[in-house]
């Protein structure tokens, strides 16, 4: 009567949840991959959800229908819902599909499944050892990919309980063909705790599936509010709340930054003679140029229509200055073909340097480096300017590329 609790009750009603479980694990990751269908690892979670339903709903029928044809159906649906899990994680990351390989694998596994047909009791250790490899493959993949995640941790938690799991049942089953444990209560109490981890285990790991999800899309919005869309810089927002927190120049910074304002030179005209489109082009061209010029370290964003901003980090007004002499060049040699007529652009730039020994903050010294840059716009353009401002002078002296001086108030 015992026995018969174990084996009736509690594998149909297991079954029962494995069936509501994978029903709502397809809802929800076909809801996350219609609305957001750029994210193509959810399909692939979808999928996998949708093959458990599939094949919990023939394990379920084998029993009745007496069938073991219809049990190894349903446990080579369950194998490919674990392999899509493998191919999701591996898409999620923007690594190479696997789909060859993983059919590859799903063949020569339902050959050992059809080898061990006639073997009641032997062909579980190969349902059970097919099902771990995809499954660890995964946990592999969510613990080495880049920064490990929240999401990722609690992914790969969940297939370990998972795989525990399965490991226990393999071993009971192992010890079933060996002849040392055979039809005893705690065969099936094994059995039947096993499918139940089992279950749990994967509504964990599908959990931190999605919190990666969500953590992937949050952190496209973030990057949509942060980025010029033109450009793909930084924009001004970036800018703004980057040095409110002190993300750009934390203000203990003992050696502080440069600020360089950059504005492109009569832009407006690349507008009128040539359009939009070209003025367009135009701002990504300069964009790039200095951009090949900037260490991994350095900001540089888009604050306004022709107008750029550069944070230095851990670099001296001479530098800085080098820095834009080097940048004001390179823009002037480097004109821009537009639809075979060739335009000739120039920068003007302003800049200015920070550390904590200063008597402003970040704030000020960046309205340094753009009255510099309106100074030298004023003085003939297409050159850089160094602002300085000393306790007993009240005024910014600036210096041009061409070693031209003069004094602004």
């Amino acid at each position: 009567m015992t026995t018969s609790w174990y084996i009736d009750v509690d594998f149909t009603t297991l079954y029962l949840v494995s069936f509501l479980d994978s029903i709502a694990l397809s809802v929800i990751w076909a809801v996350i991959a219609w609305n957001y269908r750029d994210m193509i690892a959810a399909r692939h979670w979808c999928l996998s959800a949708v093959f458990w339903l599939i094949g919990g709903l023939l394990l379920a029928a084998q029993k009745p229908l007496q069938s073991y044809a219809v049990g190894l159906a349903g446990n080579a649906f369950m194998l490919a819902g674990f392999t899509e899990i493998y191919i999701g994680v591996r898409l999620f990351y923007k690594l190479h599909s696997v789909y060859r390989n993983a059919f590859i694998f799903m063949a020569v596994s339902l050959a050992c499944m059809l080898v061990s047909y006639p073997f009641w009791m032997g062909r579980n250790p190969v349902y059970l050892a097919s099902f771990s490899v995809p499954l660890c493959a995964a946990a592999i993949l969510l613990l080495k990919r880049g920064s490990v995640s929240t999401g990722s941790v609690i992914a790969a938690v969940g297939i370990a309980l998972n795989l525990l799991a399965i490991f226990a049942w393999f071993i009971m089953n192992v010890l079933y063909v060996a002849h040392i444990e055979r039809g005893s209560l705690i065969y099936f109490i094994v059995a039947a705790n096993s499918l139940l981890v089992q279950l749990f285990s994967a509504m964990v790991w599908n959990f931190g599936l999605i919190v990666m999800a969500v953590d992937r899309l949050r952190g496209e919005v973030a990057k949509l509010a942060y980025e010029d869309t033109l450009t793909g810089l930084a924009n001004r927002r970036f800018i703004v709340d980057g040095l409110s927190n002190g993300r750009i120049v934390p203000q203990e910074a003992a050696d502080g930054a440069s600020v360089l304002m950059v504005d492109v030179d009569k832009f407006k005209m690349v507008n009128d003679n040539y359009g939009h489109a070209a003025g367009d082009v135009c701002l990504q061209h300069i964009a790039g140029i200095i951009g090949s010029r900037l260490r991994r370290s350095d900001v540089f964003a888009r604050i306004a229509g022709d107008e750029f901003c550069i944070f230095l980090p851990d670099t001296d007004i001479a530098g800085a200055s080098l820095l834009a002499g080097d940048l004001v060049e390179r823009v002037a040699e480097t004109p821009l073909n537009w639809r075979e007529e060739v335009v000739y652009m120039s920068i003007s730039v302003g800049l200015s340097v920070w550390n904590k020994n200063n008597a402003g903050d970040v704030m000020t010294v960046l309205e340094e480096a753009d009255a510099a840059l309106y100074a030298v716009k004023k003085n003939g353009r297409g050159g850089h300017l160094s602002a300085r401002q000393h306790p007993d002078v009240s005024a910014v002296n600036v210096e041009t590329i061409t070693g031209k001086e003069c004094e602004v108030a």
